[in-house]
């Protein structure tokens, strides 16, 4: 069974405003909003982007189609008058071949999808979990169109920190705090003010972690990211542990620590 990869469900704890879907997994000033450029080479990055929901450039799939390319619909809100079923597309591995020689046998179709200016594609990683070994490998992913738009980054991160507490059920369920400084904070307040309806991808080392769709102004700053209730929670700490690693070394010369560790 194909399940998604890691950070499933986000919400914001000042406002509810955002309506999220899992993934199947450039940078700003802070507290702005710019076009992407390219990081620092070995260091993991994190980024906030604007997806564009309007182009449908998979609704027919140009031939010679890639073998383990398949395409599903998801519904796509551009207005409240205006809700249409719109076509992405999952690259699954082959016998016998590693997820990233799948994404290079498959670039050069993916490369020809014709998008409208200044957008490109981005993916979300697809992991399942190996029956023998029983670790996560990756066996595919899934498609986003992005614009050119990055929302924030982690220069825009005062403070991050892992916590749990118990879902419905009472069971520990692990999250990731993170606390945007003021500026980025207000900066993001103005997004979401200026673009409802419209969804953004959370990414993590160039990877889509989540969507969601923007409901409402969110105010407060303040993002807590958990997991797919489904995922073991061993691999949810450790997946939002890394998140945090990354996000903490910059927040930690601009905040105090954050919440506590999960445990």
């Amino acid at each position: 069974m194909l399940v998604p990869r890691a950070l499933a469900i986000v919400t914001l704890t000042a406002a509810l405003g955002l309506a999220f879907a899992a993934g199947c997994s450039g940078t700003s000033s802070s507290g702005s909003t710019s076009t992407a450029s390219s990081s620092a080479p070995h260091r993991a990055t994190f980024s906030v982007v604007l997806l564009d929901d309007k182009p449908d450039p998979f609704a027919t799939l140009p031939p010679p189609v890639p073998k383990g390319i398949s395409s599903f619909q998801e519904v796509v809100v551009l207005s409240p008058e205006d809700i249409q079923a719109h076509t992405f597309v999952r690259l699954v591995v082959q016998p016998g071949e590693t997820l990233d020689q799948a994404r290079a046998r498959a670039k050069p179709w993916f490369d020809a999808i014709p998008l409208p200016a200044g957008d490109h594609l981005v993916y979300s990683r697809i992991e399942e979990e190996n029956e023998i070994t029983k670790l996560r490998e990756g066996v595919g992913v899934r498609t986003y169109i992005a614009t050119s738009t990055v929302v924030l980054t982690q220069d825009d991160i005062a403070d991050a920190g892992l916590d749990a507490m118990p879902d419905q059920e009472g069971k520990p369920q692990p999250f990731a705090m993170i606390q945007l400084k003021p500026d980025a904070s207000e900066s993001f307040r103005l997004f979401t003010k200026q673009n409802a309806l419209r969804r953004i991808a959370v990414m993590f080392d160039d990877n889509v972690i989540m969507s969601a769709r923007i409901q409402d102004e969110i105010t407060g700053g303040k993002l807590s990211i958990s997991l797919d209730p489904d995922t073991a929670f061993d691999v949810k700490k450790a997946e939002l542990q890394r998140l945090v690693d990354a996000l903490k070394p910059r927040a930690a010369a601009a905040a105090p620590a954050g919440t506590g560790a999960a445990r």
